[in-house]
């Protein structure tokens, strides 16, 4: 079974409910090629529009997202990207950690928060390279 993705089900929802593009666009204040795009798979929403939509068509945030619960598989770039930005934001936290202690602005326990931060993105990245 092939699996919708938040476009497909985004338009379906809309259309269950007798929205056209331009009501729902007019009852978020996202533009109609906006929408369009979305639906269309061409790009992804951000959580501010999932939460306007999401309002829009009295759902929760996450009944949209429950279509498509691997939208990182579908387009492997995006993936990619998650696992690298994962990455990026831990070795961040270490230099921002590093950093700031050299200058003499951190305290202990703003430096474990730090570390800890990093290693948990660290880690969601090395458990997504792995896949």
């Amino acid at each position: 079974m092939k699996k919708r993705t938040i476009g497909e089900g985004l338009g379906d929802r809309r259309q269950a409910r007798g929205l056209t593009l331009a009501d729902l666009a007019g009852k978020t204040g996202i533009t109609e090629e906006t929408l369009a795009s979305w639906e269309a798979g061409r790009a992804y929403p951000d959580a501010e529009g999932l939460q306007k939509i999401a309002e829009a068509l009295d759902l929760g945030p996450g009944d949209l997202l429950a279509d498509d619960r691997e939208v990182a598989n579908q387009d492997p770039s995006m993936g990619e990207t998650i696992t690298l930005a994962s990455q990026a934001v831990g070795l961040a936290m270490g230099v921002a950690v590093a950093v700031l202690a050299v200058l003499g602005r951190l305290d202990s326990n703003q430096g474990f928060i730090l570390l800890g931060l990093g290693l948990a993105a660290t880690g969601v990245g090395l458990l997504r390279s792995r896949g």
